[in-house]
């Protein structure tokens, strides 16, 4: 198991935030949304950062800051974190303003647009803090 490290931690790590939403998402809906468990976008928290957060921490944990993997997962989380703010951000803002402009024009016949693509800050920070915090625990148990 040791020999995988890599591969556990992320993507349990993104497997739980996905759970979260499902969960809460499902509580306040009153309904169970299947659909969350699978769609990755938007929404408390950040299961990318998460993600991209808890690989670059996991090298940070086993094999130390100074080796050039690291740099790379962290470039990578850093990024990461940066396109779900800023660039999905502003898709998610355009898009609820084409929905708007398709719902005058088309009056309500369009399919609409998914507006819930970009994160807020505390989104993806939130996702950052539980992917560190969750490598620590498992390469701490597992190491």
């Amino acid at each position: 198991m040791k020999d995988y490290i890599y591969l556990i931690v992320p993507f349990t790590a993104l497997m739980l935030t996905q759970l979260y939403k499902f969960i809460t998402e499902s509580i306040d809906a009153k309904e169970l949304k299947w659909d969350r468990l699978f769609d990755g976008y938007g929404g408390m928290p950040s299961s990318h950062t998460a993600f991209t957060s808890s690989l670059a921490s996991t090298i940070l944990f086993v094999d130390g800051p100074q080796t050039p993997i690291f740099a790379l997962a962290l470039v990578f989380a850093l990024i990461t974190a940066s396109d779900a703010i800023n660039l999905r951000g502003q898709v998610s803002k355009q898009a609820i303003e084409l929905n708007k402009l398709g719902k005058l024009i088309y009056k309500n016949k369009q399919r609409e647009l998914e507006e819930e693509i970009g994160h807020s800050r505390n989104e993806v920070i939130v996702g950052a803090i539980f992917g560190v915090l969750y490598a620590y625990l498992i390469v701490s148990v597992i190491i």
